[in-house]
């Protein structure tokens, strides 16, 4: 009877440190909001958005002549400079304690920086080349990455008609299941303070 019990426990064991290896990657873009996102061999589980908004489909109905309804006002976006210090914090923190664990498989950031003020516009664009500047520095010193052309690069530009600025970002790192949980913590800690800034953009609008 014991060594039945010791041959599951070491079937336990064995599937345990399976499962603790198996190689996974963590997708984080952000076009018009934050998207987070975990590849498991060929399933896809979401992270963030912790909810995804539903869109209702109503039927069919004839037009019928009436008043024009308004359009749903634009979602807000936190600001520009807040979220990509919020980048830089978390990056400096998951490269700097899990970088030897980790491969990049991909950063890919665009920024168009615009605002209401041509003078402000000049300010903050100075300030994302600087703090963008920093991340790619820690990127390009990170050994193990993609050699892959086009898979990693940072492009700022400035527009001074424009009031609404613009952001993309896809970034890919592939780890091990037990080094996911072992950076689970600040993971965790950046989307809840992403999660703040979003809200706080909701309260001042």
């Amino acid at each position: 009877m014991l060594l039945v019990w010791l041959y599951i426990l070491c079937g336990v064991l064995l599937l345990f440190l399976l499962v603790a290896f198996i190689k996974i990657t963590v997708c984080v873009s952000f076009a018009n909001d934050l998207r987070v996102f975990i590849r498991v061999l060929f399933f896809k589980i979401r992270i963030y958005p912790f909810k995804e908004e539903k869109v209702e489909k109503k039927p069919v109905q004839k037009k019928k002549p009436g008043k024009i309804k308004e359009a749903k006002p634009p979602r807000p976006r936190p600001p520009l400079k807040e979220t990509l210090l919020l980048v830089k914090e978390l990056v400096t923190e998951i490269l700097g304690r899990f970088g030897r664990y980790i491969r990049i498989e991909e950063y890919r950031v665009k920024v168009l920086v615009a605002t209401d003020d041509p003078a402000k516009t000049g300010v903050l664009y100075g300030a994302i080349c600087g703090v963008l500047g920093s991340i790619s520095v820690m990127i390009y010193r990170i050994k193990r990455r993609t050699r892959r052309a086009g898979r990693i690069y940072t492009e700022v530009n400035a527009d001074f008609v424009s009031e609404e600025y613009e952001l993309f970002l896809s970034v890919a790192l592939s780890m091990r299941v037990w080094q996911l949980f072992i950076m689970g913590i600040t993971v965790a800690k950046g989307l809840i303070k992403y999660n703040s800034l979003t809200k706080a953009e909701k309260s001042d609008t």
